[in-house]
């Protein structure tokens, strides 16, 4: 399925998935073998989030600091 995902990308996209890999996030990364099968079945480099129950409000949290910082939202 991830590989379908890949080839449907444009190609910048899948070159960089296909370089860098994937990182995980959410509840699911606690699935036991999910990361090893994924690596194998798609021959990337996966890593899992230092906080994936938390990684995308984290993430969500730093963009909305930039933003602020730069004046990207003004009102």
């Amino acid at each position: 399925m991830l590989r379908g995902v890949i080839r449907g990308l444009p190609h910048d996209s899948a070159a960089e998935v296909i370089e860098s890999g994937v990182c995980l996030t959410g509840g699911g990364t606690y699935m036991p073998g999910l990361k090893e099968m994924i690596a194998a079945e798609n021959s990337l480099d996966v890593r899992v989030a230092t906080d994936p129950l938390r990684a995308v409000i984290n993430g969500a949290g730093q963009m909305l600091a930039v933003g602020a910082e730069t004046g990207l939202w003004r009102i």
